[in-house]
């Protein structure tokens, strides 16, 4: 896990040493996601420079890489790194998980001097070029320089779990691991996009579509690759991942296949030269995690460290649930108390680090549990991000089985399915077919919107959102497309974001297994019946737990996920908030005077909504952003 950063120049009146200059200040910014080490490399035309040549060049790639050592922690792993016969350069941020296996398969073809996952990446791409992508288990952002073709090629993972931003302008294209190294070459970006600023705003999304929070930087999508020609700064850009076609295979193979494979994947994302420990909610998702490394390590669990955020006298407190689960699977658990004195220096920081706005201050419990994870010496942490959109988990999109079901004239799987959400969640008929309604109606959610924010946001702004996404979102499809939609665009890639900034703030990588490869291919493939059964989300999982999770976990009727008091943070927060949103310019297209009321407001401060005003606000005041 590292950060990378790189500067492309096709324009002759633009020095070599300039290019190096801007990659060197971005990878001061990203200090925090490598400690353990610098590396910076130049290539003007057919040669490669270090320093100290005034030369302008005609074309000009320069590539930095801040590293945090995780496997091989010699120099060896030292990027940027390159092919003995200098023809290929990389800089990559990420894990290979199956760097061991795919080194068997090259080591035919290719003399490995190192043991690290990085040279097994550019042997890959050496070898197969761009088709290598399909071969990899891993998360990664990467730019591999192809010295004879002039070009640069990038590739961001699937689910894109590791960033890419870059910028593009004339006879310059930079990219960056963060939004930060990139603003601080391009000031004028620090303006807002009002279209993703007002789709934030209505709708909760974010990391949509390439486009950012920031005008002028946009970011490369996951599963796609982008090449940049070195002479002319064109840039080619492709989709590598679809996702597979559902297969009909029965429940009880479902299980048994499911079992094996989550299994393979944990143990390979385990791999590591550094400590690994756990985030643990009281949930299935990271609760499936640690059971499975439990089960793995044995006796050796005990040293096994797994991290809960709890919140004493909090309702949905969940301190109780993962200790059982802990318990069970045989490992160290520890407890994460945020400290009341210091919530409001801590914000301050997470805000600065996001850099964009966020949608609800759960973020914080995540930011917080990466802290103590640095503070235990835990370098890899693995977490449960991801399982809700890969196993369908959310109720709002589980509940369309029924107008599914309905609408084909399967009543007997209908009438099992309205039994089984009474039952297990206590959804009514009356509930589920409304809440089914809603998330079908795109006029609806944007009435609704559009009066939740009237108080706050001038309509100028919100009349920027497109109403394609809206209407994307909220419209009548089927429940597999519509947990696409969430895995792909509106849910999972904004909290990919959040969870890379909060561990990376730490110097600490955050693997998360759920999106891994094997579990992604598979899990996206299974029938719909076995996802959701008898009312229950995640069935086949649950099933192949059941002997591995307390059953008080495995089958409650509600969710866990580092549930967080927010209505008592925001009051411990209010003096913070309210001085920090006190120095905004009454100019902008939001009423920061009517915010800073309703924070006293008891009611309305518990509205996710007027969050979100805050957190965009909080993004003008605390990292300069402007309109």
């Amino acid at each position: 896990m590292c950060g990378i950063a790189g500067c492309v120049v096709s324009n002759a009146s633009f020095a070599y040493d300039l290019a190096e200059q801007h990659v060197r200040q971005m990878l001061r910014k990203m200090v925090h996601r490598g400690p353990d080490g610098e590396g910076i490399r130049i290539f003007q035309s057919n040669s490669s420079v270090d320093e100290g040549n005034d030369r302008l060049a005609s074309n000009t790639v320069v590539l930095g890489h801040r590293r945090l050592s995780i496997i091989d922690l010699s120099n060896a792993g030292r990027q940027p790194m390159s092919t003995p016969d200098g023809r290929y350069h990389i800089s990559f941020n990420g894990e290979i998980y199956n760097y061991i296996e795919l080194r068997e398969e090259l080591k035919a073809v290719y003399n490995f001097t190192t043991a690290t996952d990085t040279e097994v990446l550019l042997a890959a791409y050496a070898v197969y070029g761009a088709k290598m992508l399909t071969k990899l288990d891993g998360m990664f952002a990467f730019a591999i320089f192809d010295r004879i073709a002039s070009q640069v090629f990038c590739a961001r993972d699937p689910m894109g779990i590791k960033p890419f931003y870059f910028s593009s302008t004339s006879g310059q294209f930079i990219f960056a691991s963060e939004i930060p190294p990139i603003l601080g070459l391009r000031p004028e970006s620090l303006v807002y996009d009002g279209t993703i600023l007002a789709e934030f705003l209505l709708y909760g999304v974010s990391d949509h579509d390439e486009r950012t929070m920031y005008s002028g930087v946009r970011q490369l999508r996951g599963g796609c690759w982008m090449e940049v020609c070195t002479r002319t700064l064109q840039l080619r850009q492709q989709a590598y991942w679809y996702p597979p076609t559902v297969t009909d295979i029965p429940l009880t193979e479902v299980v048994d296949r499911y079992t094996q494979v989550a299994t393979s994947s944990i143990i390979r994302q385990l791999r590591s030269d550094v400590p690994v420990g756990s985030s643990l909610s009281g949930g299935i998702d990271s609760g499936t995690i640690v059971a499975i490394v439990g089960s793995e390590l044995k006796a050796m669990a005990e040293q096994y460290t797994t991290l809960t955020l709890t919140s004493p006298g909090f309702e949905n407190n969940e301190r109780d649930f993962a200790e059982q689960i802990s318990r069970k699977a045989g490992t160290r658990f520890e407890e994460v108390i945020p400290e009341a004195t210091t919530l409001g220096r801590d914000l301050e920081k997470m805000v600065q680090n996001m850099c964009e706005p966020f949608s609800s201050l759960s973020m914080f419990a995540q930011y917080k549990v990466m802290e103590r994870a640095s503070h235990l010496g835990l370098k890899v942490m693995l977490d449960g991000q991801g399982g809700d959109e890969v196993y369908l988990g959310y109720h709002r999109i589980a509940v369309g089985v029924l107008r599914e079901y309905l609408g084909r004239g399967q009543l007997r799987a209908f009438c099992n399915e309205w039994r089984g959400f009474k039952n297990n969640h206590s959804l009514g008929m009356i509930r589920s077919l409304l809440s089914g309604f809603y998330f079908n109606s795109s006029h609806l959610v944007k009435y609704r919107a559009y009066r939740r924010l009237a108080r706050y946001v001038s309509n100028d702004l919100l009349d920027l959102a497109r109403d394609s996404i809206v209407q994307d979102r909220f419209s009548n499809k089927s429940v597999l497309e519509k947990q696409m939609d969430e895995l792909r665009y509106y849910c999972l890639p904004r909290l990919l974001r959040y969870a890379d900034r909060n561990s990376m703030a730490f110097s600490v990588e955050q693997r998360v297994p759920h999106l891994s490869q094997g579990i992604l291919e598979f899990a996206l493939s299974v029938p719909l019946a076995s996802r959701i059964r008898n009312g229950w989300t995640k069935y086949y999982v649950r099933l192949a737990m059941n002997e591995m999770l307390p059953k008080e976990v495995l089958w409650a009727k509600r969710k866990y996920g580092f549930d967080v008091p927010q209505s008592a943070w925001i009051d411990r927060l209010r003096p913070y908030l309210k001085e920090w949103l006190s120095a905004i310019p009454n100019t902008i297209p939001i009423n920061v005077e009517q915010v800073r009321d309703d924070l006293d407001d008891t009611r309305r401060c518990k509205e996710p909504h007027l969050w979100l005003v805050v957190s965009a606000l909080l993004c003008i005041r605390l990292c300069n952003a402007r309109f």
